[in-house]
């Protein structure tokens, strides 16, 4: 099934930010491996990869969705700025954002399943005992991964390469760069 690539007009059918092609293209400049010879493996990589995106930063986005719930992926957005107030197009995907797809859609090629593991919580516990001395052991279960039990991976390539224009929301219910533009 052929990629419905976003361009920037908030296709409501739109299932990935980049073609196999320019995904290829960013990793092999950046020294990533995206090998396209297996397409549909590679085409889940890419819709994966985007729809892990727009669930993982979703709430730190800036502005709000160019056609709303009508387009079918988080950009292109309306009224977005980045950190440093640069406004961006509201038919625009933000090349940080593209470039973080390419890198996302690398890994879960590499590794199908790598960014949303599942995990079985009820087998993760193997034992723990307190017999004079502490001793705590743990198995890994069926559907889990050896990745740290219970956790989804922190992809921080990522948000480096994310960090111009997701910003952090603090308690205050300000992000931090109105806050440090008020102190």
């Amino acid at each position: 099934m052929t990629l419905t690539v976003e361009n920037g007009g908030g296709l409501s059918t739109a299932d990935a930010y980049q073609s196999l092609a320019q995904i290829n293209d960013y990793a092999v400049k950046h020294g990533l491996s995206f090998p396209i010879d297996n397409v549909p493996a590679a085409e889940a990589a890419a819709r994966n990869a985007a729809a892990w995106l727009d669930a993982h930063y979703r709430t730190r986005l800036p502005g709000t969705r160019t056609y709303g719930r009508e387009q079918a992926l988080e950009w292109p957005r309306t009224g977005a700025e980045d950190v440093a107030g640069n406004v961006l197009p509201d038919d625009e995907i933000p090349v940080e954002w593209l470039a973080a797809n390419s890198e996302v859609a690398a890994l879960e090629l590499a590794t199908p399943g790598f960014l949303s593991p599942t995990v079985t919580m009820s087998r993760i516990k193997k034992s723990v005992s307190v017999s004079g001395a502490v001793s705590v052991e743990y198995a890994v279960g069926e559907g889990v991964s050896d990745l740290v039990l219970g956790e989804r991976p922190i992809v921080t390539r990522v948000d480096d390469l994310l960090s111009g224009l997701i910003t952090t929301t603090l308690a205050s219910g300000r992000t931090l760069v109105q806050f440090l533009k008020r102190a």
